[in-house]
């Protein structure tokens, strides 16, 4: 693992995509229309940065911005993933890189 990225922010990242990916906006269409793992990454970094959780405090978007790189992203997608196909019971429309 890279040693600036951060195992506890990568898990409040987690915690705050498990309480906000389900309940704010249409997520399983959204993965849906993903047609690769990395724009699935793109989608989870723009949507912290454009869309703040409030699990995460009162963080302005500049300042989100600089944190995305400190946050295991491949950890959070394999989160999210699992959470959609729970949710879908499909398969993604794109494969995950192994």
């Amino acid at each position: 693992m890279n040693p600036t990225i951060s195992t506890e922010l990568t898990n409040r990242i987690i915690s705050a995509m498990e309480t906000y990916v389900y309940t704010n906006g249409n997520w399983t269409e959204r993965i849906n229309c993903c047609k690769s793992y990395v724009e699935l990454i793109v989608l989870l970094k723009s949507e912290l940065i454009h869309h703040p959780m409030t699990e995460l405090g009162s963080l302005r978007p500049v300042v989100l911005s600089y944190i995305v790189d400190f946050i295991d992203w491949d950890t959070v997608a394999e989160h999210v993933v699992k959470q959609y196909i729970e949710e879908t019971g499909t398969p993604l429309p794109f494969e995950m890189p192994q």
